[in-house]
């Protein structure tokens, strides 16, 4: 076979390549002819090993373990026909549901998606401020709950009722609060403010004005002290929960303030958003007139007791 090679017309333009750079080209064919059989060889065992590497490789698995976050292959949603827009946020946060799952909205802040391909159930519920999210597998007792808040993420594993890890980290989520996500009622409680602000309020406690102020945006508030509302069998909220509408309540600031009402919860407001709430605040704890005033709820923070959410805005 190297004889018909030497005696091709490969062999004479070779030769005058060789010849054109000193290079010898018998001397080349007779000394390298061996490696470049092996080289063939080499090659050819290479080859046949690749092809055979996947009749032997055992098949990736068909489901992965629940992603945290997305990845930026996979960022961007599956197309749905018909998902709200206020779940935008979601499918981009958990890309991998699948294109079948189920909607159903329970209220105008909370819905359930029901991925029955992956055997699992999310609610999801959202506000202004926060984004949390229930996982429940229907093949594990475990549960997990993530909840959103700007620049960071809380993940809780419960057991049943029972707590079996929790962890805070920081988390690049802020494009999730691009704008706030209001519904009519809740930019209507914070549009009433500004008619309110600074106005003198003497029909009533601040508790009175929580009502009056809550029933102009048909919220039903009954008119009750601060600690009788604080005991109103409505939901409780976690501080990075609140939403317009929600009543706060505070305690006495000082021990003679509690002793004057007879009450540690001596005082009520209702959270506006942008982390203020409107209250009708007296200057002294003996002050016959109340004045509608504006604060951070920072300056507050010390003083909580509880944050209830009245059943209309649920």
């Amino acid at each position: 076979m190297l004889e018909n090679i030497k005696n091709s017309a490969i062999l004479k333009e070779m030769k005058r390549w060789f010849a054109l750079f000193h290079i010898p080209g018998e001397a080349f064919f007779g000394v390298r002819k061996g490696f470049l059989v092996g080289a063939l060889l080499g090659f050819s065992m290479a080859g046949s090993l690749l092809w055979s590497i996947p009749s032997v490789t055992p098949y990736f698995p068909r489901q992965f373990a629940e992603p945290m976050a997305p990845t930026l292959n996979n960022f961007l949603p599956a197309l749905r026909g018909a998902m709200p827009s206020e779940l935008a946020w979601f499918f981009i946060q958990f890309p991998y549901i699948s294109e079948s799952a189920q909607i159903l909205p329970k209220n105008h802040h909370t819905f359930i998606v029901t991925d029955a391909l992956r055997r699992r159930i999310y609610v999801v519920n959202f506000g202004q401020r926060f984004r949390r999210v229930e996982i429940y597998s229907s093949n594990a007792k475990e549960t997990q709950v993530q909840v959103f808040t700007p620049g960071s993420k809380r993940t809780v594993s419960f057991q049943g009722p029972r707590v079996i890890s929790e962890s805070t980290s920081p988390d690049g989520n802020l494009w999730m609060w691009k704008g706030p996500l209001w519904n009519r009622q809740h930019l209507k409680i914070y549009g009433l403010a500004d008619m309110w602000l600074d106005s003198p309020f003497k029909r009533y406690s601040c508790a009175g004005f929580v009502h009056r102020f809550l029933k102009d945006v048909d919220v039903q508030v009954p008119i009750l002290d601060a600690w009788d509302m604080a005991r109103l069998p409505w939901v409780r909220v976690p501080p990075e929960e609140l939403e317009p509408g929600d009543i706060i309540t505070f305690k006495a600031l000082t021990a003679q303030h509690r002793r004057f009402w007879g009450h540690r919860v001596t005082h009520v407001g209702v959270y506006i958003g942008n982390g203020k709430f409107i209250h009708a605040a007296t200057a002294s704890i003996r002050s016959k007139r109340s004045w509608v005033r504006i604060a951070d709820l920072k300056d507050f923070r010390n003083r909580i007791d509880k944050i209830l959410r009245p059943p209309e805005l649920l």
